[in-house]
């Protein structure tokens, strides 16, 4: 990123990392009861038997992956549904889902990696195919990061760091963390991106979410949302980017504000929806 510019990296212990994994670290609680019903209303009617239903050409296609004779042992759809509430941190999507999003991100990293298509999947998938399945992956965030309960205190802690530096940090900051972030982030917000070669809000691997700062003619401020990612092939074929060749970058509209956002109203979403941890971040 910045070779020969002897940048100075800091970060937190795991135990004090609360902008990443503020439910682990204790800096967020979850009423179980409230975070469960916030999951079950995402629900579609007929619970979780009824999405592996919809989501029967999606087993059939993992199936095809596996090598699975559909209604075999290894058959997933077969699997009893349910959101899974034990859990330490919040409501799991639970079997089959998390296996199938767990096997769908495995192909994608094998593809990724630049494995022979033979070697991808036991060589049963085309790349289209992994992008299909991956439909999994984006299924599981929905269920697990879309909940408003649940994102606002999961996505909280990262979402203040973010205003900070909107509102007085540098001209640049990063902050690297983990798809479960993300998608945190973009369920507390209600953010939607669409990456070619990926599902609706799916975040593939090093994909960024971000928010930059824009001052008119007159000095007014604004603040727009967006998603920037590689397509599969730029990844597995370690394509120069460039104009000619540029990473998907897409505007996202942020609910309740109009296309260039005021920083003011910006700061007042975000601010509404900020839930205040039990623990401040580490300084650092």
């Amino acid at each position: 990123m910045a070779p020969g510019c002897g940048i100075h990296v800091a970060y937190p212990a795991k135990a004090d990392d609360i902008e990443f994994h503020p439910f682990s670290t204790g800096a967020m609680m979850l009423d179980r009861g409230k975070a469960l019903a916030a999951v079950q209303a995402l629900v579609p009617a007929g619970g979780m038997a009824a999405e592996v239903k919809a989501q029967a050409p999606l087993f059939a296609l993992l199936n095809q992956a596996m090598g699975c004779t559909p209604g075999a042992a290894c058959d997933m759809s077969r699997m009893p549904a349910g959101i899974d509430n034990s859990d330490e941190e919040r409501p799991k999507v639970g079997d089959p889902f998390g296996i199938a999003s767990t096997a769908s991100q495995t192909f994608l990293l094998e593809y990724l990696q630049g494995m022979p298509m033979k070697d991808v999947a036991w060589g049963h998938l085309t790349r289209e195919q992994i992008g299909e399945l991956l439909k999994f992956h984006a299924l599981k965030f929905h269920y697990e990061g879309r909940a408003p309960y649940v994102a606002a205190r999961a996505a909280s802690p990262l979402a203040a760091r973010m205003l900070g530096a909107v509102e007085h940090g540098p001209k640049l900051t990063v902050l690297v963390g983990h798809d479960t972030n993300i998608a945190d982030l973009g369920g507390m917000l209600d953010l939607h991106w669409q990456v070619p070669d990926y599902p609706r809000d799916d975040p593939p691997p090093g994909g960024a979410i971000g928010f930059e700062v824009l001052s008119d003619a007159a000095g007014k401020q604004f603040v727009r949302a967006f998603y920037r990612a590689q397509t599969m092939d730029q990844v597995r074929e370690l394509q120069k980017l460039d104009a000619a060749n540029a990473p998907s970058y897409q505007y996202l509209p942020i609910p309740g504000c109009a296309e260039r956002c005021p920083i003011a109203d910006f700061e007042q979403i975000v601010s509404s929806k900020l839930v205040e941890p039990l623990r401040k971040p580490a300084a650092g």
